[in-house]
């Protein structure tokens, strides 16, 4: 992105309303106002999402729990970093592949709302799911029975095979 076309971000300090700008800021990272010294948390909002907490990160992104300010829900708010939301092949490949989820209706597959890009950041918003990993599964219980180790990979073959009836094939499998 060149520095002709770079938006200028400006958020609001909530102690003395001084303009931080903070288009070098990471979406719900913290900074120190200058005016005042208060810590503040900028990016909060992108689009219709009010980011709550940081619900996990990987190489390409950060999912955030945050409250969809039209419908008054909760959603997980998946956020590409920002070099990658500059990638227009990478982010309309993102894109085709929320069309094709939010396309299934199963209960093994999560449920898309919205795709959209807001202050240079292209997100998804899914439904959240409340459940634990595998490994938390394990380190918590010990030992799996077989009952629930095959309960486990029926529900998640049962997912993956809707996918895939759908043309989308998942790349974290």
């Amino acid at each position: 992105m060149d520095s002709e076309s770079e938006e200028i971000i400006i958020n609001q300090c909530p102690e003395c309303a001084q303009d931080l700008d903070v288009t070098d800021f990471p979406p719900f990272s913290k900074i120190v106002c200058p005016s005042c010294e208060a810590t503040v948390r900028v990016r909060n909002r992108l689009g219709q999402y009010e980011i709550k907490y940081l619900l996990g990160e990987g190489g390409m992104s950060q999912v955030f729990a945050a409250e969809d300010t039209t419908l008054g829900r909760t959603v997980a708010l998946k956020i590409l970093h920002q070099s990658l939301s500059q990638d227009d092949k990478l982010t309309e490949m993102f894109e085709r592949e929320a069309k094709l989820t939010a396309s299934i209706n199963h209960p093994n597959v999560v449920k898309v709302y919205t795709v959209g890009r807001d202050q240079g950041y292209f997100f998804i918003a899914m439904e959240v799911i409340e459940a634990s990993s595998l490994e938390e599964l394990i380190s918590t219980k010990g030992c799996l029975s077989e009952r629930e180790v095959l309960r486990i990979a029926h529900d998640v073959t049962s997912g993956l095979k809707a996918a895939y009836e759908e043309g989308l094939i998942h790349r974290d499998i």
